[in-house]
Formats: C-alpha cells, sequence, structure tokens
C-alpha cells in the first residue's frame, strides 16, 4: 500500500515538472513551424542565447555578396484582410537595386530602379503602365503596404536596421536549428513583446523569413524564396533607357555644394544664405506646381481624359520637393545666432514649429492625393479640399521661410 502511494506521489511530481517544462517552453511545442513563425509569442526569450553574433554574421555575409536576387512574398495584416504583395529583388554590389512589382494592386507590372547615379527610376504598372517616372527615395509608390519601401528592402538595409535596434534599446536573442525548424532570430521589448523574428535558412545562413510585431501583434510577414547568389548581373539591369527620363525639376539639379545639398550631406550645418535660396527656390517651383493639379478629375464612373496621369506626374514631383525640403527643420534648430548677434536665438523654436507644422499639413494633403490615385473612380471634390489644402500649406511654408531669413 505504502509503495503504490509512493508511486503516485512520483507520478505527481513527474507530471508537476513536465508541466512546468511545457511552460517554459519556446512555442514551438505542439504547433507547426509556420504557426509559431507567425505567432507573437518569443521563441528564444526561455532558453534564446545573445542574436547579436548571428545578425553580424548575416550581414558580413551579405556585405561579401557581388550580388543576389529572392523572390519576395509580403502579407500585411494591418487592416482587415490581409494584403498580399508579391515581387523579386536584384541586388549588385555596391548599391544597385532593381524591383519588379508582380503583384501589387494598382502597381502589379511596375518596374523600379536604384542606378549607380543614385536616382531612383521607376515604369509604373497597371492603370499607368509605360509611365516612366524619377522618384524620391521616400516617396510614397515605393512604400509596401506595412510602409517599408522596396528600395530599403536589399539584405544589408534589412539587417544593419535590425543591428542598430539591437545595439540600441532591444534585446536580441537567438535559438539555433532543431527538428525540422530553421534557426530564429529576434529583437524584443523590454517586456519581452517580440518586434522582429527573423527565421534562418541553414544552407545559406541568411534571412529566409522576416515578420514584424506590434504590440503582442503581427504587423506584416515577409518570406524570402529562392535567395541565390549572383555574381552574372548586368549593369544594364539597374538602368533605363536615357529616352525614358522625366523632366528635371530643381531639386534634381541640387549640387551637393548648394545650401540643401551640402545640408543634406551635413545635416549638422545652420541655414545660411544659400540655403536660402535654394528653400525659395523649391517654394516656387511647389507653387507652379500646385497649380497644376486638375480641378476636375471625375468623368462618367472613372477618370477624365488625361487627368489621372496628369496628376500622377504632379504628385511625383512634389514629393520630390518635399524630399529636398527634409532637412531644414534641423538646420533651424542648428542655427542659434542671427546677423545682429543672438537677438534671434530665442525665436528659433517658433520658427521650427512653424515650419514643421507646415510641412505636415502640406504631407497630409499631398497623401489624400496619391490616395485618390489608387481609386479608379475619383472623388472630385476630395481632391479639390486636398489640392486646396497644399495650396495653403504651400502659402504657410513661404511665411515661415521668410522668417528663416531673419535669422542670418
Amino acid at each position: 500500500m505504502r509503495g503504490r502511494k509512493n508511486r503516485c506521489k512520483l507520478v505527481k511530481v513527474a507530471l508537476s515538472v513536465g508541466l512546468t517544462l511545457l511552460a517554459a517552453a519556446p512555442s514551438w511545442a505542439g504547433v507547426t513551424v509556420d504557426e509559431a513563425l507567425l505567432s507573437p509569442q518569443s521563441l528564444t526569450a526561455s532558453s534564446g542565447n545573445d542574436g547579436r553574433d548571428e545578425l553580424q554574421g548575416m550581414l558580413d555575409r551579405v556585405r561579401k555578396l557581388k550580388g543576389y536576387t529572392y523572390d519576395s512574398v509580403l502579407t500585411t495584416y494591418t487592416s482587415g484582410k490581409p494584403i498580399v504583395e508579391i515581387g523579386k529583388l536584384y541586388f549588385k554590389s555596391p548599391n544597385l537595386v532593381r524591383f519588379e512589382v508582380i503583384k501589387s494592386g494598382s502597381r502589379s507590372g511596375a518596374v523600379v530602379v536604384k542606378q549607380a547615379d543614385g536616382k531612383i527610376r521607376g515604369h509604373m504598372g497597371g492603370a499607368f503602365r509605360g509611365i516612366k517616372l524619377t522618384l524620391s527615395p521616400d516617396s510614397k509608390i515605393l512604400k509596401s503596404a506595412n510602409g517599408f519601401s522596396i528600395m530599403q528592402a536589399d539584405l544589408e538595409s534589412l539587417l544593419s536596421g535590425a543591428d542598430k535596434k539591437a545595439k540600441g534599446d532591444l534585446k536580441c536573442l537567438a535559438v539555433g536549428p532543431g527538428s525540422g525548424r530553421p534557426a530564429v532570430v529576434e529583437l524584443l521589448e523590454s517586456d519581452g513583446d517580440v518586434k522582429d523574428r527573423i527565421a534562418v535558412d541553414s544552407r545559406g545562413k541568411l534571412p529566409s523569413e522576416w515578420n514584424i510585431f506590434n504590440s503582442n501583434k503581427l504587423v506584416s510577414a515577409l518570406q524570402l524564396n529562392n535567395v541565390e547568389t549572383r555574381s552574372d548581373l548586368s549593369d544594364n539591369l539597374f538602368t533605363f533607357d536615357s529616352d525614358s527620363e522625366s523632366k528635371s525639376l530643381v531639386c534634381d539639379s541640387l549640387s551637393a555644394t548648394s545650401g540643401l545639398g551640402a545640408l543634406k550631406a551635413a545635416p549638422e550645418r545652420p541655414v545660411d544664405v544659400a540655403t536660402c535660396k535654394d528653400i525659395e527656390r523649391m517654394i516656387k517651383q511647389m507653387t507652379v506646381l500646385a497649380d497644376y493639379i486638375p480641378s476636375e478629375v471625375a468623368q462618367g464612373d472613372g477618370w477624365a481624359s488625361g487627368t489621372r496621369e496628369a496628376l500622377l506626374s504632379t504628385c511625383v514631383d512634389l514629393e520630390s520637393l518635399q524630399y529636398a525640403l527634409g532637412p531644414v527643420s534641423g538646420a533651424i534648430s542648428n542655427t542659434r545666432s542671427g546677423a545682429t548677434g543672438h537677438s534671434q536665438s530665442s525665436a528659433v523654436p517658433s520658427i521650427v514649429s512653424q515650419w514643421d507644422s507646415s510641412a505636415a499639413s502640406f504631407h497630409t494633403a499631398l497623401d489624400q492625393l496619391f490616395d485618390q490615385l489608387s481609386n479608379d473612380q475619383p472623388d472630385s471634390a476630395a481632391v479639390k479640399k486636398a489640392a486646396s489644402d497644399l495650396k495653403a500649406a504651400v502659402k504657410a511654408l513661404r511665411a515661415a521661410s521668410e522668417r528663416i531669413e531673419d535669422l542670418i
């Protein structure tokens, strides 16, 4: 009898230990690999080691590659029904990128390249098929559904961003492969929530899946399929014919020694006379372009002939000017004394606030115009309202720029 009681006690102890171990085990237990990779529960928190070496190792391997390609399948979960975008990325060292959009709504069929001269050129797809444009690096046209730019989807850009996070506020942990599952590197917040999860291919030791989380919810899942190292990629793959060159804007002609050009190269610089001249030129160009926005865009159940293409071209040009003015806010903050000494320093915060508010209004109005471009049935009233808001924002930027001139 006593022996039976002891055996029962041992079974209870064993069961208790087993449950404890199961609770501490990573969430691979009892689910498929795919389910585990998509789960917000950390796979490394209970048994992971410092993952920074693994991350740095992948980055070192990528930087040694002369070229590579991969097939991209991105699923974004941020708004209702998941959005699936499919494409193919080509990369050639040191910094040539080509992205072919296979499936992405109205952009399907588009091709975008980063050329040797640094310009980003696009052959549009969908309703804009055949239109060729020069795009700003932060163009909305380049953004995937999860908000990231397809021009920053090369492996070095992705891994460098993760490495920067790992050296900052996020904790980096990794677990090795085993039982049919890949090695995993995770970036975790202080409360243990997963921000990034990278599955590592066992053969190439490079990312095969990259999932992003926010507030313990899956935001997007990127599959990097058929990653192939290539040393045979031609430079011609990363450029478009000269006859496809879009018209040159003022911002395209900014030299490295111009006011805004120098500011871009050295963001710590203050505002100077050359910068103010460039700002004035940008705002004048914005004023002209704002008048190009068609007042009536709808006809029947669709766009009036030529208006959609005209609005696209105008929005892209305005976006490029907006990008050129990006460093101005920081330069104002760096300007602490005017021609009369330090009497202007107290005005700096007010001018920064005025400039930032005007720039934000411009950005919002421009976003609304881009949103209309994605609709096959445009809302003329919404276009008129956004155009009016954009013109008001340009006037506000001009007023702020006049105050900037008082600082020098």
